[in-house]
């Protein structure tokens, strides 16, 4: 694995172990993942109608939400570090809200339960 720094390569390693996989292994997902996260703020840079808007936030509160995507929004050393603040704010308040949608969900499903 060729991490850029040192630094890298220890937050590889450590996220990694998290999930029980190999450095390389993760460095591979990692390396797809940006370059998805990538795209996607290529997408949010061009938007043009309140439906590709829409599509995007989708894309984002599904994918984004879950392993190893999410994984990679937070902790990579390259993920959203290179990114537009105002695009970083963008997918964080969609990951926000996705959240808080997935506890009143649950919160519902207790009270159902009980």
């Amino acid at each position: 694995m060729q991490a850029s720094t040192p630094e890298a390569k220890a937050i590889y390693e450590e996220i990694a172990s998290d999930l029980d996989m190999s450095a390389l292994e993760y460095y591979r997902i990692d390396t797809v993942n940006v370059a998805w996260i990538w795209t996607h703020w290529g997408q949010w840079a061009a938007i043009k109608t309140p439906a590709d808007l829409a599509e995007l936030k989708h894309i984002i509160s599904l994918w984004y939400s879950t392993p190893p995507m999410s994984t990679t929004w937070e902790k990579s050393p390259i993920g959203k570090n290179l990114l537009d603040e105002n695009f970083v704010s963008f997918v964080d308040e969609i990951l926000k809200e996705k959240r808080a949608e997935s506890k009143t969900e649950a919160s519902k499903q207790q009270e159902n339960n009980d």
